[in-house]
Parts: C-alpha cells; sequence; structure tokens
C-alpha cells in the first residue's frame, strides 16, 4: 500500500514529453534506453518491448516469420516510439535488422494501440506490461521467434536531487519496490 501522511499527488497519464523545467512537473517516468542528459535518472525496471497481432489478424494475413515480413502487414505504430516508423530487431547473434512500416494507425497512446490490435487491426510492439495478460490468455500472439526489439527501462526522472520533496522520494521508492524486478 502506498501511503503519504498529510500529502496529495497529483497524477498527469499522459504520453506526452512533459519538459520538467518549464511545467511544474517534479518527476516524470520515462520508458527510454537512456534517459535525458540533462536530467537525475533512477532506473525502475526494465521494459521488454513485444512485437504482437491478434489469432484473428494472422489467420487472415498470415504469420510474419522475418522482421522484412512486416513491410507487407498492416502495422499499428506508437507515435512517439523513437525510431519513428522503422522498428529495430536483432537476432540471437545481437544481428540487428531495421524494417520500415507502414502504418494504418499512428496513436500517442499504448492501450489504444493494443485495442485496436485485439480487434484484429494489425501488428503493434508494445511494452511487455500493456500487452503480457493479453499474450498469457492468447487474446494476442507474440511474433518473430528468435528475433528481439531494442531494450528499454523504465526510469523516474526529475531536476535535481536537492530540491526533491520528500512525496517525490517516496513515491520513486515505493515504485522501485513494487515494479523494480531484479
Amino acid at each position: 500500500m502506498f501511503r503519504l501522511h498529510g500529502a496529495a499527488l497529483d497524477i498527469d497519464l499522459t504520453d506526452v514529453l512533459v519538459d520538467l523545467a518549464h511545467s511544474g512537473v517534479d518527476v516524470a517516468l520515462r520508458i527510454a534506453r537512456a534517459p535525458g542528459a540533462n536530467l537525475i535518472a533512477r532506473k525502475i525496471a526494465p521494459v521488454r518491448m513485444i512485437a504482437c497481432a491478434s489469432p484473428d489478424y494472422l489467420a487472415r494475413r498470415g504469420t510474419p516469420r522475418q522482421p522484412s515480413d512486416l513491410g507487407s502487414h498492416e502495422t499499428l505504430s506508437y507515435s512517439y516510439l523513437s525510431l519513428g516508423d522503422s522498428w529495430m530487431f536483432y537476432d540471437v547473434e545481437g544481428r540487428e535488422t531495421q524494417v520500415r512500416i507502414h502504418p494504418v494507425v499512428h496513436a500517442t497512446n499504448g492501450d489504444l494501440l493494443r485495442a485496436l490490435a485485439l480487434a484484429g487491426g494489425g501488428v503493434i510492439v508494445q511494452p511487455d506490461f500493456i500487452v503480457e495478460d493479453d499474450i498469457a490468455m492468447g487474446r494476442l500472439v507474440p511474433l518473430l521467434e528468435g528475433w528481439h526489439l531494442s531494450a528499454f527501462n523504465l526510469y523516474a526522472v526529475y531536476l535535481s536531487r536537492r530540491h526533491l520533496s520528500p512525496k517525490v522520494r517516496v513515491f520513486i521508492d515505493y515504485l522501485v519496490e513494487t515494479l523494480g524486478k531484479p
């Protein structure tokens, strides 16, 4: 249970990259390979990106076996993905393959893309925490066995250690304790 004695948190759930210096935001959570250079960052947890699609979509369009197969598939793309409309895959030896996709949908929200994929709309690349329950229940199928996407981490980022309020420090500690993975 998360408790702050005598303090309140205002939480804004947006995927927009917030400018901490000018927005009045104390801490932001970012999924990135590396946090911004001008920020203090605390790693919360690793985030695995997964390419997947619904069984219905795969029955209609076939299952991609190689990353290059994605060029002929309907894709649903996250607008803030750092590589844009290129997805980078790595084989078991670590060799990279970059695939240019042509999304039928761009969206700024992973949950919306998940819903579209569940409805048979196409292939998505999303963080494990968004799609893992659907994969476990068979509603989404992971793709491209033997390939993986770039590794990311969830970070709490803030401007200064000296001016970090106790409530923000407690919040970050809670996130590390509950979401952090060994």
